[in-house]
């Protein structure tokens, strides 16, 4: 019998289309650490990302693999928590592959933004250009998704976090 995925069709196309999730880390010192992430691929219960800027959560994570991922659309009054395990890989043919695919993701949002800029009038000063180049990617195992939309029970009282 094949397991169903945590993470459906429909979770997948959400969390690709917002272009920015929330990682949530805790490392020895006990205290939390959120930083905005690009998720890179989705692959049935698996997102990886690679993470440019944040030591913390690099650090955090060979502390505690455990992670929450954080993906909210406010506009549309939709968003999950996605909680699981990590594993940081900085060498060999999956980094390869994905520092890959990162690279062609960023060419493209560099050329989107120059676009959507010279057409608006506007000055096309392009941050991406000067981002770092990764370090490590982040393999992310889900074990859970909870449904961040409040839901009401038969006595009007709310009712979130539907798993």
């Amino acid at each position: 019998m094949k397991r169903k995925s945590k993470i459906t069709e429909d979770l997948k196309h959400f969390l690709e289309s917002q272009g920015i999730i929330h990682v949530a880390t805790c490392g020895a010192d006990c205290m939390p650490n959120v930083s905005p992430k690009g998720p890179l691929k989705i692959d049935g219960d698996t997102i990886y990302f690679l993470d440019l800027y944040s030591k913390k959560t690099r650090d955090n994570l060979r502390h505690n693999n455990k992670i929450a991922i954080e993906v909210v659309d406010a506009v549309n009054y939709r968003g999950y928590q996605l909680r699981g395990t990590a594993e940081l890989i900085g060498k060999g043919t999956t980094f390869e592959k994905y520092k890959n695919i990162w690279r062609h993701q960023k060419n493209k949002l560099i050329v989107d933004r120059i676009v959507r800029a010279i057409q608006r009038g506007m000055p096309h000063d392009v941050s991406e250009k000067n981002l770092p180049h990764p370090q490590y990617l982040v393999k992310v195992t889900v074990s859970e998704v909870i449904d961040l939309v409040p839901r009401q029970e038969s006595d009007h009282s709310p009712k979130s976090g539907r798993r």
